[in-house]
């Protein structure tokens, strides 16, 4: 598994926010589908390399329907291999 795609903008006003320990996570500006134990998880990750993020997934199209309602990531946007 290694699929990435890079967020190209944003969508106004933001359909999710991500936080931790109440905290806001900054802004999300690529992702990646990662295989997790029993799913796949869509990370998310700032400018700066930094974590932005993440959520579990029972396939990796759940992922990136995610990604697509969050940032309007389309299919074509993916790059790398399910596999």
């Amino acid at each position: 598994m290694g699929m990435r795609a890079q967020v190209k903008g944003t969508i106004e006003p933001p359909r999710t926010q991500h936080t931790r320990g109440g905290v806001k996570l900054p802004a999300a500006h690529m992702l990646r589908i990662e295989e997790a134990e029993g799913g796949f998880l869509l990370v998310r990750l700032a400018s700066d390399g930094q974590f932005a993020g993440d959520t579990w997934h029972e396939s990796v199209q759940a992922a990136q329907r995610q990604a697509e309602f969050e940032f309007g990531i389309t299919a074509q946007d993916w790059q790398g291999s399910e596999k």
